[in-house]
């Protein structure tokens, strides 16, 4: 038996109208369904914010004195920042795929660089993150068990992560800005969330003394995924039915149907127990009333 297509923003649109007596929907019509996706977006959004099929994680570089960075233009928030550090940094040789050849100077040994991460650091693939399976101590080649997120290639900066700092609870703003020294530099201890004119940016206090990774673990705004793209497949395909029963209601309520009441009903209630389905337990982060650190430490 052949798998199943997987659906689509198309092929839901063409279902739910179908659903709504619609037998031929034109391009118009299709067009229209579309817009009614997005409204569904916001619909579960408002319902439950986080969902854990949209759990993210991405990396960036602190900066030696730079205290602000912004977030991922994708965040909708319950934010976790790690900070990640090691002693075996260079310039690699090459990259591919799934390998990168580390400094031709490079000491590090197959016992302790297999099971750890590898970040790219800087030049070609930067914020690219993987796991060392495998490593050649003559050709220095790591291999990595996942395909980076952009190839690495000869000059790119690297790190060996071998020790991690999570930083806890965010900390209001106005404690870093009370700090007794605001701008001297060391390990980063706290940080605290600001918003700007897009998504909003993390002040690290003390600003960073070195060029550590910094690891963002959150949710994605389910606003800023494309109706075409990867992570809503999988919403399509683990939801189709919320998403169809909201076209379908919507076209019946564009038709002044009589039904468009009871398929609403439906499509709420379908939409609530998404909302329950995809609450997060495991890595929802409750934040405390008080920061894990002095920012006076």
């Amino acid at each position: 038996m052949a798998v199943p297509t997987a659906p689509t923003a198309t092929s839901i649109c063409t279902e739910a109208l179908k659903r709504a007596s619609v037998t031929f929907p034109t391009t118009t019509q299709l067009t229209r369904a579309a817009g009614w996706l997005e409204e569904i977006k916001r619909d579960i959004s408002r319902n439950k914010r986080y969902l854990k099929s949209l759990f993210s994680t991405t990396y960036g570089i602190a900066t030696i004195g730079k205290s602000k960075y912004g977030l991922p233009t994708s965040y909708a928030g319950n934010l976790s920042i790690t900070l990640l550090d090691g002693v075996n940094i260079g310039t690699a040789q090459a990259g591919a795929s799934n390998t990168v050849t580390l400094a031709s100077g490079e000491d590090i040994t197959d016992d302790f660089i297999i099971g750890k991460h590898i970040l790219i650091t800087s030049g070609t693939g930067v914020n690219s993150y993987s796991q060392c399976t495998a490593y050649n101590e003559t050709t220095k080649v790591a291999t990595v068990a996942d395909t980076w997120a952009t190839n690495p290639a000869s000059g790119s900066g690297y790190m060996v992560v071998d020790i991690t700092y999570p930083l806890g609870d965010p900390i209001p703003i106005g404690d870093i800005d009370n700090a007794v020294y605001a701008t001297s530099k060391a390990r980063p201890l706290v940080y605290a969330i600001l918003g700007n004119s897009t998504v909003g940016d993390i002040y690290l206090y003390p600003a960073p003394d070195k060029a550590y990774g910094i690891e963002y673990r959150y949710y994605l705004n389910l606003q800023t995924l494309d109706l075409t793209g990867t992570l809503m497949g999988t919403l399509y395909q683990d939801y189709f039915d919320v998403f169809t029963q909201g076209v379908m209601a919507k076209q019946f309520q564009e038709d002044d149907d009589g039904r468009a009441k009871n398929e609403f009903a439906i499509y709420w209630k379908m939409v609530a127990n998404m909302g329950a389905d995809e609450f997060d337990r495991d890595n929802f982060i409750t934040h405390s009333a008080e920061p894990a650190y002095s920012v006076d430490d």
